[in-house]
């Protein structure tokens, strides 16, 4: 117990946490910290002697030390000689504070920069299902907010680093000077130690609430600003907008607890300190009869160890007010690590044969299998189409052949090779993804179509722009391809937005092009113009479709209907048209009759 109370196991576990974030940058601080402490102690030192002058005793051992030095160099210790020498002293710890503070602030900043590195990365190397089934407030929190807290509290940590080694020095100084005084310094070490222990626990308690409710918090606002038109045009707002204010104080109260510990505990630290201090200076002048003046240099020193101490526990109280966040973004890490998504090592290249399905199951977890023996062989250069039916697996079959989802059991082959032994990177740069809801940022359409490549010029994102018929309207607004385009493409409609995305693909010049329900929520107008956008691909990739609107697949070469997970009917469009009974005729019927009535309806 008492060696817990003088090396406590918090600092020494985040000083190893820290440092896989700095490395061996945290000893460059320790030790221009370590020069500083020097610089002060000695400039302070520097005093004694000539408080030890005017006396008829023996000379101290530190004062004996000191003029020995300026022996040593020829030099006469007088105050003449020994006060410029402090100057220079105090001087150059003015400036190795300097370095200290800013070399500290320069590790804060990069402990950012790696942070917010590490996170991304082990988000982007997850497994997809880990990532989708996250809360998108608690990510984004993360991201950006937490991983500024957690650099925030690598900062107060360091500067911890300071005071603890200041009050080191100046202990084993008036140790030197009079080891009776010792005791004091020890009892006052470890008064402050079981304060720092007792505020640090409560503020990492509620610095960890303070981070769930963040979290919370921030996905609530990201939900009311995605749905801000759903809520004002069902007047809900009002109701949203309480939820906000609630998780707002939930927040707020936390946020509070965790600083009120560190304030409360600096409150009642210093009158203790300062009782064991005037405790000493009462024993050795009321009790003792030692003059005053002989006390002034242990004094200082003593006043310095509280000024280290107070210090100490303030940036000690600023960390642990922090540790929610470091805690937060290292875990979130280290659970996005554990759920890598596996790799293979062989790079594709290019789609010679064809991609097939063998005996294909999945089923997410604890559910039902949701495809079930899925037996398919897609062409190179073919252009295919999965209908049927929502919730038969349509979606969920493209994913598994763009190695988002894995296979329960079976496996899927490109070229004779399994897919799982193919680098993902590699694949997924040939592959072009155009979804129902397309993907656009606020930028210009040049960047749009590019995605900030900077491999591409502009010659090739013109050319990307007519193969999928959007470079008509992108040159007819005010600055072409330069246009700022707004947050999700405000300034175009769904339509310019497909096939803007189409061109965005056809950019990578894939090997393999889907074509996730691209229409299903356009006019007939943009439907048209992204079927000729189609078919003018045709035979240049492999052009996998999933369609509810029956009329884009006319062209495909083949199409399977799905239901309930398996492939229950494939064909050319011809040849599923003419099955009597039929589950594609009887979609292709279920259409026209729609068509129908909103012909009659007109």
């Amino acid at each position: 117990m008492i060696l817990d109370a003088l090396v406590p196991r918090m600092p020494i576990r985040y000083f190893r946490l820290f440092w896989g974030y700095a490395g061996a940058r945290i000893l460059v601080i320790v030790g221009l910290t370590m020069l500083m402490s020097y610089a002060e102690g000695l400039g302070i030192a520097l005093f004694l002697p000539l408080f030890s002058q005017g006396g008829t005793g023996k000379p101290d051992a530190v004062s004996a030390s000191i003029m020995r030095v300026f022996d040593a160099f020829h030099l006469s210790f007088s105050a003449a000689g020994a006060l410029p020498v402090i100057a220079l002293i105090f001087v150059a710890k003015g400036a190795l504070l300097y370095a200290t503070t800013m070399y500290a602030l320069r590790l804060a900043n990069r402990t950012v920069r790696v942070l917010r590195g590490q996170l991304l990365g082990s988000l982007g190397r997850a497994d997809y299902a880990h990532v989708i089934g996250a809360n998108a407030g608690v990510n984004a929190n993360l991201i950006v907010t937490e991983v500024g807290r957690s650099a925030n509290g690598f900062l107060y940590y360091v500067r911890s680093i300071p005071p603890a080694i200041n009050a080191a020095v100046f202990f084993g100084i008036v140790l030197l000077i009079d080891w009776h005084l010792t005791l004091v310094c020890v009892c006052m070490g470890l008064t402050v130690m079981a304060l720092l222990r007792l505020s640090g626990s409560v503020a990492q308690r509620y610095s960890t609430i303070a981070v769930k409710e963040s979290a919370g918090l921030t996905s609530l606002v990201i939900q009311a600003l995605q749905a801000f038109k759903y809520l004002r045009a069902t007047a809900v707002y009002r109701a949203f907008e309480k939820r906000l204010l609630v998780a707002s104080e939930k927040y707020l109260s936390a946020d509070l607890r965790a600083s009120a510990a560190g304030t409360l505990m600096l409150s009642v630290s210093q009158p203790v300190m300062v009782l064991f201090l005037s405790g000493i200076l009462y024993y050795r002048v009321a009790i003792q009869g030692a003059p005053i003046a002989s006390l002034f240099v242990v004094l200082m020193y003593f006043l310095r160890i509280m000024a280290e101490l107070f210090a100490l526990q303030t940036s000690w109280q600023a960390f642990c007010s922090h540790i929610g966040s470091v805690e937060g973004v290292r875990t979130a890490i280290a659970d996005a690590d554990t759920r890598a998504e596996p790799n293979g090592s062989v790079p594709f290249q290019k789609l010679e044969d064809a991609i097939r399905c063998r005996d294909l199951w999945f089923a997410y977890a604890d559910e039902r299998f949701v495809l079930r023996g899925i037996d398919l062989s897609i062409a190179s250069r073919s252009t295919v189409a999965f209908v049927g039916a929502s919730g038969s697996g349509k979606s969920t079959l493209v994913d598994l052949l763009m190695g988002t989802l894995k296979p329960t059991k079976g496996g899927i082959e490109l070229d004779s090779k399994d897919l799982r032994s193919l680098e993902l990177t590699s694949l997924r740069s040939r592959a072009g993804y155009v979804p129902q809801d397309s993907m656009v940022f606020d930028d210009t359409v040049a960047n749009n179509i590019a995605l900030w490549r900077t491999d591409v010029g502009r010659a090739e994102i013109e050319s990307a722009a007519k193969r999928a018929q959007c470079a008509e309207f992108i040159e007819a607004m005010p600055h072409g391809y330069d246009e700022e385009i707004g947050d999700r493409g405000i300034k175009l409609s769904g339509g310019q937005r497909q096939r803007l995305a189409i061109a965005r693909e056809l950019l990578k010049a894939p090997e393999i092009l889907v074509l996730d329900e691209a229409t299903s929520a356009l006019d007939s107008e943009s439907e048209m113009a992204i079927r000729e956008s189609i078919a003018r691909l045709k035979g240049q990739m492999t052009i996998v479709m999933i369609a509810h609107r029956l009329s884009t697949v006319r062209g495909c070469d083949r199409i399977f209907v799905l239901h309930e997970g398996q492939i229950a009917e494939q064909g050319s469009y011809e040849e599923l048209i003419a099955l009597p009974g039929g589950r594609f005729r009887q979609m292709v019927d279920l259409q026209d009759l729609g068509e129908g009535s909103k012909a009659l309806g007109a």
